[in-house]
């Protein structure tokens, strides 16, 4: 698989808005399934606002099952904002640029290889790739 060379944001952009857009609907559709009358409210306001952030917030409910779904969205979201602003592509530690191959494997990501490394040994966190 050839891997570009040059960042096409574009493309990057769209796949983040696809992805965030099916997070989204796996949230909604756990909070539907649950028998907890606030969790099929937190679902509602969701479905009326389009706005997670309230599912994160709400501190009460038992939302533990999309801890995972939910932090998603908030690196996609802070990804759609580096896009917006210009900053996309541009490690948010060091400021180098993002080599787009890592990017073209982890649309959403925020650090360089290297900042990520050090930031995985940092916290203990052993992986095997980090793109």
């Amino acid at each position: 698989m050839n891997t570009p060379d040059v960042l096409n944001e574009h493309n990057l952009e769209t796949r983040l808005r696809l992805e965030r857009k099916e997070l989204l609907k796996r949230v909604q559709m756990q909070l539907h399934c649950s028998d907890d009358p606030q969790q099929i409210s937190i679902a509602n306001h969701l479905a009326d606002v389009g706005d997670w952030v309230i599912a994160d917030l709400l501190g009460d409910a038992d939302i533990s099952m999309i801890e995972h779904e939910l932090s998603a969205l908030r690196e996609i979201d802070a990804a759609l904002k580096r896009i917006a602003n210009g900053t996309y592509g541009v490690c948010t530690s060091c400021s180098s640029e993002i080599d787009p191959r890592r990017l073209s494997v982890q649309p959403a990501a925020r650090l360089c290889v290297a900042c990520k490394e050090a930031f995985e040994k940092r916290r203990g966190i052993v992986t095997h790739q980090t793109m």
